[in-house]
């Protein structure tokens, strides 16, 4: 079998045999929020809605991100597998590989090269910066947004090539697709451009002018009707008072792709100086990459260039000269890696073209060296994102002040009735953000499950009182209310649950119309 044949179903097998460890672990993070506490993604009825709102309608947290087709993905998931984590995280495995696909289709294409196609490819497949993107279902956006442009730019170069209208309604349905499945996916476009312009094609201006267009129209879309799903955290300052923490990312970015160690979840907000050693090493290292693309010249030198671009360009999205939720994060890098990864092949490649025979060998067991490296630290790292509590404890040793993770692992302790850990734990995400609703509403949460309703009843209102809007905390009060006989209390706060709630998860809804029929009852009796 030639290695043509060879490459798609070894590729698949990668992604499956690496993340094999992965698939046994529970729902982790943001999974909760948008599975397993979701009810949008309980029934295919509800594909429509997904359409309508952010990733976490139907659950009670309110997300920034307008993603409805991986809010389908996981209805689809739902229909099949129900709440089993592990079929979600196959179909996670599975969107890695059909990415993987797509890049080595795209770069066999581009370049021509089967060899240096195939090896790029199987690089991106094992690459442990991956991991957050491919073993957390919650990242999924990155798989599939990246497989749909990947699909999208070997189209555009094919109706560079041909003008063919299919390959022009492609390109269009895959940069719908992809920004549907993640908002960096409008920077498609920009690198179809780019692309032409890199290996001397023609630039299908109609295309480009279409594709801006529809770009224009997500934006307004997003300013308009779903202007509050814009609303990152104040306090970043402006362009200039970033720029410096574009660079430290670039410097982050750079070492994570050369040399995966010391992974983890949280980066956060951080506001850097010009003087900040982090901040001068990133700058020098944009200008030792800006000189390599210029220097790279020559038609050998084309995928080394390519990449380099195509690097700088799929990060522009995910800058920090844009508000975002953090000024890093590993996920980011899964669409620009593979302008890494391809640079260091072909520039490895062209390298070793001049020693022959030997050089060829050599070549060889140095790309069987990376993956073999690449492959072990990947399974390690998968392996933790399966683990709660590994994943959890391991973030914190990086980010001691991540308030998400302090909230998630106090959930953790609860779950394992360790009621102690898990106060101590909430009461220093309280000390990190102070007065913030959702640590309340877990206190509350964990104050009922010892027991203490009294205490509960306290955390509840609090939390409301922080967030009028929060469905869930009304809903609780509601319950215990209800189970205590004060049903004037338990309807009034049942009655704010139907008028904010109407996307609660089903076994919500379960409470508040058992709530409502205990009121039809006591009114009959004429009690209270």
């Amino acid at each position: 079998m030639t290695l043509r044949r060879a490459a798609p179903p070894l590729l698949v097998l990668a992604a499956l045999v690496l993340y094999w460890s992965s698939l046994g672990g529970p729902f982790v993070w943001d999974d909760n929020n948008l599975i397993r506490d979701n009810s949008t993604v309980t029934s295919l009825r509800h594909i429509p809605r997904a359409f309508t709102a952010d990733i976490g309608r139907g659950s009670a947290v309110t997300y920034i991100f307008y993603r409805p087709l991986q809010t389908v993905s996981y209805i689809t998931d739902h229909a099949l597998w129900g709440l089993s984590p592990a079929g979600y995280r196959l179909t996670n495995v599975l969107w890695h590989a059909v990415a993987a696909l797509a890049a080595y289709a795209l770069i066999l294409t581009l370049f021509g090269s089967v060899s240096g196609a195939f090896v790029a490819a199987l690089l991106f497949v094992a690459h442990p910066v991956q991991t957050e993107a491919v073993a957390y279902i919650a990242g999924r956006a990155d798989p599939m947004s990246a497989a749909f442009l990947f699909l999208g730019l070997l189209a555009w170069d094919r109706h560079a090539g041909s003008g063919s209208r299919r390959s022009f309604v492609l390109t269009v349905l895959c940069y719908v697709a992809s920004v549907f499945s993640k908002e960096s996916g409008l920077v498609l476009p920009i690198l179809g451009v780019f692309q032409s312009l890199c290996l001397r094609r023609r630039v299908p201006v109609a295309l480009a002018v279409t594709l801006a267009a529809l770009a224009a129209g997500y934006a307004a879309l997003r300013l308009t009707a779903f202007a509050g799903f814009l609303a990152f955290e104040t306090g970043q300052g402006g362009v200039l008072d970033r720029l410096p923490g574009s660079f430290a990312a670039w410097a982050s970015y750079l070492r994570l792709l050369a040399w995966p160690s010391d992974l983890h979840m949280e980066y956060g907000l951080r506001r850097f100086g010009w003087a900040q050693t982090s901040v001068g090493m990133g700058a020098a290292l944009a200008v030792c990459s800006l000189i390599l693309f210029a220097r790279s010249r020559g038609k050998e030198s084309v995928p080394v260039r390519w990449g380099i671009g195509w690097l700088f360009l799929a990060l522009l999205p995910v800058s920090n000269l844009f508000l975002l939720n953090a000024y890093m994060a590993e996920h980011w890098l899964y669409v620009p890696s593979l302008g890494f990864l391809t640079a260091f092949v072909f520039g490895v490649l062209g390298a070793a073209k001049p020693l022959g025979g030997g050089g060829r060998a050599a070549v060889r067991l140095f790309f069987g060296a990376c993956f073999m490296i690449l492959a072990v630290l990947t399974v390690r790292q998968s392996a933790v994102w399966a683990d709660p509590a590994r994943l959890y404890e391991r973030t914190l040793r990086y980010s001691p002040d991540s308030f998400g993770v302090r909230l998630n692992l106090g959930q953790l302790y609860q779950e394992k009735g360790e009621y102690a850990k898990a106060l101590a734990s909430y009461e220093e995400a309280d000390r990190l953000k102070p007065d913030h609703y959702f640590t309340w509403f877990l206190r509350g949460a964990l104050y009922h499950a010892m027991g203490r309703v009294e205490d509960a009843l306290g955390a509840y209102r609090r939390s409301v009182e922080l967030n009028e809007g929060y469905a869930a905390a009304h809903n609780n009060l509601a319950v215990i209310y209800f189970m205590r006989g004060e049903f004037r209390e338990a309807l009034e706060h049942g009655e704010t649950v139907t008028r904010l709630g109407s996307e609660l998860h089903p076994g919500f809804q379960k409470k508040l119309i058992d709530i409502k029929l205990g009121m039809q009852q006591a009114v009959k009796k004429g009690t209270k």
